[in-house]
């Protein structure tokens, strides 16, 4: 009973220590003394000695004066007063920045089957703001408008101009990012809300930028690197708000997704990534009139070494295993792997790609989360991968180099892929040419060029040719 009197006595006046001890006479953690005042009571006569005797050592244990001892008590945190947090808060939100994104787009698509030439004068506009620091918080906010300026002459995905090829970019506005993160972890960072989601080469997960419509995700991401070296990631996702906009059948798939993502660099030149990506797919695709879930396991390596005299070595494999999960109706399981040799030279930098995507010839690997301009050619012919598979065959060149400080850096670009089946015939082939001018840190000019050539008598896949015209403006 003494004991639990004093614990409950020594708990009390530690809870009201911050708020007895003024700001400027705060007592640093060093500080082992302070001054206590002991109101003293005049015993009554007929008080009982034991109970007298109590009183006695609790008295001696709260006016006893304290060890010193060689460890440091842990500091109290401060109490923050209301005014005081309102006006962090404030500073919070001055603090944050407002962003400003303009970005016009000129598209022509000639597709054989087609009876005329598809042609898309676009607008995208696009606005945020992202908050200071609030007790480790941040808001983040970001809204997104897609303009046409000219007539619809072409299929945008939600129009029903199917006699045009496909230039997918519909009108409309979306919530394109709402989240508030928090870093007052160790090591770690938590974004909840809608927010941009990737890894590795953006093959599996990315939040596409492409298209006119960028890619978000609604749900958690929780990010760790309380161990050298080591990344830790996690993300439950139940909305992809895709890059097809937000008006089509295809604008949002709803998901209960879960992703595991683990990468380490602690040795020298050399990226290592595993990851466990369950894509829980609720929303019935309508291309297939079923689900496309799928749980896709892999690892991937990623190295380089310098040689000397400005040259260095590249390499990246990659591999992967993809099933059949969960509400999907059908039962399969695909091989993915990727081999990519190259040589960096300078600013020059050239590799080989030899991607393999398994199938069946009615199933076969997908990736319906991926940055799709970005994989398998810029004519965009496999957004879906083919029931009978891909083998993609293809260099990829890439030059980058600044003239002047005026105009920023010019990067050049080239591929050329061969497209084979893994069950079936090929399927043709493609050349890519890539130029983007930048100019300062607020304007960019950029023109891409891709020629698919279907392999002949291949109705499905059409010979293509694409010129896209794009200047953006950013603050």
């Amino acid at each position: 009973m003494k004991m639990f009197k004093v614990f409950l006595l020594a708990t009390v006046a530690l809870s009201l220590t911050p708020f007895a001890v003024r700001a400027e006479e705060a007592i640093t953690p060093t500080e082992t003394t302070a001054k206590v005042k002991v109101k003293k009571h005049r015993r009554k006569a007929h008080k009982p000695a034991a109970e007298a005797a109590s009183t006695a050592a609790l008295a001696a244990a709260t006016s006893a004066p304290v060890e010193t001892v060689s460890a440091a008590p842990a500091p109290v945190a401060p109490v923050q007063s209301a005014p005081a947090a309102h006006n962090d808060f404030v500073k919070a939100l001055r603090d944050g920045k407002f962003s400003a994104d303009f970005r016009y787009r000129f598209e022509n698509v000639h597709q054989v089957d087609k009876t005329r030439n598809a042609q898309a004068n676009t607008l995208r506009t696009t606005v945020g703001y992202k908050s200071g620091d609030f007790n480790n918080f941040k808001v983040q906010l970001s809204g997104m408008n897609v303009t046409h300026l000219s007539n619809d002459i072409y299929n945008d995905g939600d129009n029903g101009r199917t006699n045009y090829p496909t230039i997918a970019d519909p009108e409309g506005s979306i919530l394109y990012l709402a989240n508030v993160s928090y870093t007052g972890l160790p090591d770690t960072s938590i974004v909840v809300g809608r927010q941009k989601v990737g890894f590795d080469n953006l093959r599996w997960i990315a939040s596409g930028t492409w298209r006119q419509f960028s890619q978000s995700y609604d749900g958690v991401q929780i990010t760790n690197k309380s161990i050298q070296d080591l990344e830790l990631a996690y993300a439950y996702l139940f909305d992809q708000n895709r890059s097809a906009g937000p008006t089509t059948k295809y604008g949002t798939y709803q998901m209960n997704t879960h992703l595991f993502h683990a990468a380490y660099t602690g040795i020298k030149d050399i990226r290592w990534a595993g990851y466990s990506y369950l894509f829980d797919n609720d929303s019935i695709d309508p291309a297939t009139a079923s689900s496309n879930s799928t749980a896709t396991v892999g690892t991937r390596v990623e190295a380089g070494r310098d040689l000397g005299n400005s040259f260095r070595a590249l390499a990246s494999a990659e591999y992967a295993r993809q099933f059949s999960y969960d509400n999907n109706p059908e039962s399969y399981a695909f091989n993915y792997y990727l081999l990519a040799p190259g040589l960096k030279w300078s600013d020059f930098k050239v590799v080989y790609n030899y991607e393999y995507l398994g199938g069946n010839g009615q199933y076969a690997v997908q990736s319906p989360m991926m940055s799709g301009h970005t994989m398998n050619g810029w004519a965009d012919k496999f957004s879906v991968i083919p029931a009978g598979g891909l083998i993609d065959k293809y260099f990829d060149l890439t030059y980058k180099v600044k003239f002047s400080e005026e105009l920023g850096d010019t990067q050049l670009g080239a591929q050329y892929h061969d497209y084979d089946a893994v069950v079936g015939r090929g399927y043709g082939i493609e050349y890519g040419l890539d130029f983007v001018q930048n100019v300062g840190d607020h304007y960019a000019v950029g023109i891409q060029y891709a020629d698919f050539i279907g392999a002949k008598n291949y109705a499905a896949y059409p010979s293509t040719r694409k010129v896209i015209v794009t200047g953006q403006v950013k603050f």
